[in-house]
């Protein structure tokens, strides 16, 4: 792959990563501006809403974590927690 190549698909990661961001998190912002909503609502909502609301922004920050770590991967960029796996290499020399 030449160079040109390499920044053209640079760019587009780039591009997918920004988009991911963008519209993850910004699904989060309005699920979460939601629960705040129905906690503080005098109607009140059951604990089943305020579940399924706190679920859906658990799952969608998974969801984006995992689509964006995957565009860094596919360009070597990934990041990896070092501590973490200084403690899961400890954690396996034990067993």
């Amino acid at each position: 792959m030449n160079e040109q190549q390499q920044i053209a698909q640079l760019r587009s990661s780039i591009n997918a990563i920004d988009s991911l961001s963008q519209d993850g998190f910004s699904e989060i912002s309005v699920i979460a501006r939601l629960a705040l909503v129905a906690m503080e609502s005098k109607r009140g909502y059951s604990s089943v809403d305020l579940a399924l609301a706190l679920q859906a922004i658990w799952k969608k920050a998974e969801d984006f974590e995992n689509c964006i770590n995957c565009e860094a991967e596919n360009l070597g960029c990934n990041w990896i927690d070092e501590a973490a796996s200084r403690r899961r290499n400890a954690q396996a020399a034990q067993s």
